[in-house]
This record gives C-alpha cells, structure tokens and sequence, in this order.
C-alpha cells in the first residue's frame, strides 16, 4: 500500500486542484441546470470534501470515505472520485478502491497527473480482486449479480468483484430464467454467458395457441410468438451458459 505520508500528499495536491476549479466553475455557471448542481451544492460538496481532507489528515479514513462518497454524489468530479477511491484503498475496501479509479481514468475531463495517480490505485489493486463480464441472449432480457440488477451498459463489461462465489441470474420480464454460480480467484477474469431460449414443447404450444387466437391478420411474427411464449407459463430452457477464464492482464 501506499505510505500514510505519501498518500496524505497525494490527496492535500489534488484538493487544491479542486477547490480552484469548483471556484472557476461557479464563477462561470449562469444557471445550474436539472443536470448540474446548484451554487448551494456545490458548496456543501466544497465543504464535505474539505471535512474529508482533514479526516485524511487525522488519519480517520473511515470518516473521510463517507464525506468524499457523500461530496461525489453531488459533483463526481475526477479529484472527489480519486479522493475516495486513495480513502478507501487505505481502508482495504479494494472493489470500492478500483471501481472509482477507474472511473478517474475514464474521466474525460481529468487531467493526466491525476489519471496517472488513479492508475497506480488501480493497478495495485487489480491482483487482488476479480473481474466478471455478463452476457445475456435470447430470451433473457436483464440480469442481476448477486442480488442487484445490472444496468444495460452494465452488461458486456468488465465489473470488479471481490475473489469467491458469485451468482448471476438472467431475468425476461423481471422473473428468473437461469441461474449460474461462478467462483473467482484474485487477478482472475471471468465471462459468464447466457443464451436463454424458449423449449420445443414452449415454442409448440404457442404455435398452436397463436392459431387459435383471433388474429387482425392471419400472419404471426416472432414478436407475437415471444410474447405468448413469455406468457404461457413454460419454463424457458439454458442453451448455453458458458464460463471462461482467463488471466489478468
């Protein structure tokens, strides 16, 4: 880990990167917008993440995680991000650590010294924690990864996740379909993909059930054929759920 000392630096340096550019930004701001925070916000943030620097400097993390966690959610700028991610690395919180790393380094707007900063967090940190992408197909719509729901651009990308057992279940129209357990080792990557299609009794008995319906026209697509599928009761059956590993780069 970083030295208490050198940690302490780092984030006193970028502090003050903040506390000049929040000041250039309001001093700009005409109006804030629904998407941009008020003048107010942006000094309670301002405020939060002064009380956070003081805690890294009384060496209470803790205290400063939650303050630049709560400055973050009213302005994510790349110096609170990074911030947080330096609190919760001295913490042993390395999911939550490399999580807001990289999204510093992802960060359009953050400048080099401070993506080069939340690289050297990131890559520490990598070899002890895991990596798992989920795929859905077919039938499968959404998914959840140990109890919480995945958004769309969630899906296809790269989480990290602490080594051991996680669960992703694929879900069509909110209600579970597959189920898979995967076990991941530190500096390890995982893909788990799902491909969920209807069964060949399912896919029969909506055929038969579309004939019977009344119809505006005799012609049923595959939309109208998922639908009644989706409704009919039937379980959906896995085609594929295929686990691969591979070493961290």
């Amino acid at each position: 880990m970083l030295s208490a000392m050198r940690l302490t630096a780092l984030l006193f340096v970028v502090g003050l990167c903040l506390a000049e550019r929040t000041e250039a930004q309001e001093a700009s701001a005409e109006q804030p917008s629904a998407e941009q925070p008020s003048a107010e916000q942006l000094a309670e943030a301002r405020e939060l993440f002064d009380d956070g620097l003081r805690y890294v400097q009384d060496r209470l993390f803790g205290r400063a995680a939650i303050a630049f966690r709560r400055a973050a959610a009213i302005k994510p700028a790349p110096a609170v991000l990074y911030n947080l991610a330096a609190a919760e690395y001295e913490l042993g919180e390395l999911v939550e650590a490399a999580t807001h790393a990289r999204q510093v380094i992802e960060a359009e707007s953050a400048p080099a010294d401070l993506v080069e900063r939340a690289r050297s967090v990131f890559e520490n940190v990598r070899p002890q924690i895991g990596m798992l992408t989920v795929r859905t197909g077919g039938a499968a719509d959404e998914a959840t990864l140990d109890g919480e729901s995945l958004a769309p651009e969630q899906l296809g990308r790269a989480l990290l996740v602490a080594p051991g057992a996680h669960t992703v279940v694929a879900l069509r129209g909110g209600e579970p379909v597959a189920e898979r357990t995967v076990e991941i080792a530190a500096g390890v990557q995982a893909h788990v993909d799902i491909t969920v299609v209807p069964s060949a009794e399912a896919v029969a008995v909506a055929a038969v059930a579309a004939e019977e319906a009344p119809q505006d026209s005799h012609r049923v697509n595959r939309w109208q054929l998922g639908v009644i599928v989706g409704g009919s009761g039937l379980l959906l059956t896995i085609i594929t759920a295929i686990i691969v590993f591979a070493a961290a780069g």
